[in-house]
């Protein structure tokens, strides 16, 4: 059941293996590898160690998947000690918050104990990281690409020098030589465009230096990294087509920007036919808020539209698919979160702020700001504008345990001094007239379904005046649904959810669209 790694530059395994790299063979093959090229071994790649905090986005936020990923890596013999406590639960004032290992110091080689932890001190200050004593156990942000390659897959290249180096932190350990160079940068004809690594060739024998490199050129042809001197460093791709059914993507997986919205289509362009060399312009007043992709005897149209636009309807006009991407927490423009995404505690507001903390202006000096404000608003939020924010170069995320704010800070859209973080959404509604959800996405119980409401509530004309409204009926969807127009809704101004447990029922009032299915995101 063992095979052994032997790609150059990757080691691990232990003195026991002689630095090789065993790998369990379960039911997934040896390499489990996308079309796109990038493979990923099924046992260790998922996570890594690092010296700081983990890169934004790639906290391990259960104690659940602490302990899985802990286990991962120890199969890599790179601990010097196994963990004789198992998985060390608490609230430490030193120790890095979410998923860490005691990885060195007194106790360790006094004990030869070299333990996971799952803190949920949101307030440490992490003094007993910094000191070396722990490193953080994070998910993997990153993946050194396939030898020979010359850029990254659609959708998964690298865009910032900073984030150049940020992958390299986090992959350095499959290297064998230091980056005596740092992160280099320059404009080279034969360097791949984008963000890779000196990995082999003459300079890296004689220099014993494998530095990452960032090409700004546009024109290099890559054909250092097509002779596998150079290897690129590439992101996952996290981009999916929402069912044609669906008519927006849920929120926290809605694409923001035209930049990121071109990226999805390169990752998922196979799908669709060929794109038409031009904007179709008889369908801007038709278009779904965010990215989707239109078609025709034309080809495949892109289109982007700012998310304040966000209209279900839209999607029902013409032949639109949103293009979405890994759901994920999000900044609301709004002075609170939709009903049912605000987040309720302190932990989960943490692990918002470190998924999300590269897109603020500056980071947090205070960690997490813990109190009862009138104006703040409730829950969790971020503190990205105004004065204080500019004077301290700070943007601090805040818990709020007044329920009642009156939100006076949150009120002035994005450029609010405060502005909520939120959940992910799960659910979402499908096209008016389409009679059930699609395949695998079907919500089950009574209670899942007044969850999913709750989450799709605000995009509804009127209330749910009767709430949640249950029974076993022939003429309107199984499951889940809302009632969303006709004469009774129009007359009482109520548009109610609905329940049926009748598994066989009829699809009339759905394709008359008085009844919507709700339905569950995949994977959800």
């Amino acid at each position: 059941n063992c095979l052994l790694w032997t790609q150059p530059g990757l080691t691990g395994g232990g003195r026991d293996w002689g630095g090789a790299h065993c790998i369990v063979r379960q039911q997934a093959p040896f390499l489990i590898a996308s079309a796109s090229g990038l493979a990923e071994s099924p046992v260790d790649h998922k996570y890594s160690v690092r010296t700081g905090p983990c890169l934004p986005g790639t906290a391990i936020t259960s104690p659940k998947e602490c302990q899985a990923a802990y286990e991962k890596l120890a199969r890599r013999g790179i601990f010097s000690h196994r963990s004789w406590r198992g998985l060390v639960r608490g609230k430490w004032p030193g120790i890095p918050w979410a998923c860490s290992i005691q990885y060195k110091a007194s106790y360790i080689f006094n004990r030869w104990d070299s333990s996971p932890h799952f803190s949920t001190n949101v307030g440490s200050d992490n003094s007993r990281a910094i000191n070396g004593e722990f490193r953080s156990i994070c998910r993997r942000a990153y993946r050194l690409h396939v030898p020979n390659q010359e850029a990254c897959p659609p959708g998964s290249a690298i865009t910032s020098p900073q984030e150049c180096w940020h992958a390299y932190e986090e992959m350095q350990a499959n290297f064998d030589k230091a980056p005596k160079r740092g992160l280099v940068e320059g404009e080279w004809p034969g360097i791949p465009q984008g963000c890779s690594v000196q990995y082999k060739g003459s300079w890296v024998n004689s220099e014993q230096d494998q530095s990452p490199h960032w090409n700004s050129i546009s024109s290099s042809d890559g054909h250092r990294g097509k002779n596998g001197e150079f290897r690129m460093l590439c992101k996952p791709q996290r981009y999916w087509v929402q069912d044609e059914k669906a008519a927006v993507c849920p929120y926290g997986s809605e694409i923001s920007d035209w930049k990121h919205c071109e990226e999805a289509y390169d990752t998922l362009q196979t799908i669709f036919p060929a794109r038409a060399p031009y904007v179709n312009p008889f369908v801007n007043g038709f278009r779904p808020s965010g990215c989707s992709v239109s078609r025709s005897t034309l080809g495949s149209f892109l289109h982007y539209r700012t998310l304040s636009y966000r209209r279900s309807q839209f999607a029902s006009i013409g032949d639109f698919v949103n293009l979405c991407k890994e759901p994920s927490y999000w900044m609301a423009k709004t002075a609170v979160c939709p009903t049912g995404l605000e987040i309720r505690d302190q932990n989960t507001c943490k692990a918002a702020y470190e998924t999300l903390r590269g897109e603020f202006a500056f980071t947090s000096k205070r960690n997490l700001v813990v109190g009862e404000w009138e104006s703040v608003p409730p829950g969790c939020s971020i503190q990205q504008a105004g004065s204080y924010v500019q004077d301290n170069k700070d943007c601090s995320p805040h818990f709020n345990w007044n329920a009642r704010s009156n939100n006076a800070l949150s009120e002035n859209g994005a450029n609010s001094e405060y502005l909520p973080l939120c959940l992910p959404g799960r659910y979402f509604v499908v096209d008016p007239g389409t009679t059930d959800c699609p395949s695998g996405t079907g919500i089950a119980t009574q209670d899942e379904c007044q969850w999913a409401y709750d989450n799709l509530g605000h995009n509804f004309q009127f209330p749910a005046k009767r709430g949640m409204v249950t029974g076993s009926w022939g003429d309107r969807p199984t499951q889940c649904s809302i009632q969303y127009q006709g004469s009774f809704v129009s007359s009482n101004s109520d548009q109610s959810p609905h329940f049926n447990s009748n598994s066989a029922a009829g699809t009339a009032r759905a394709l008359s669209a008085e009844f919507v299915p709700i339905c569950r995101v995949p994977g959800a």
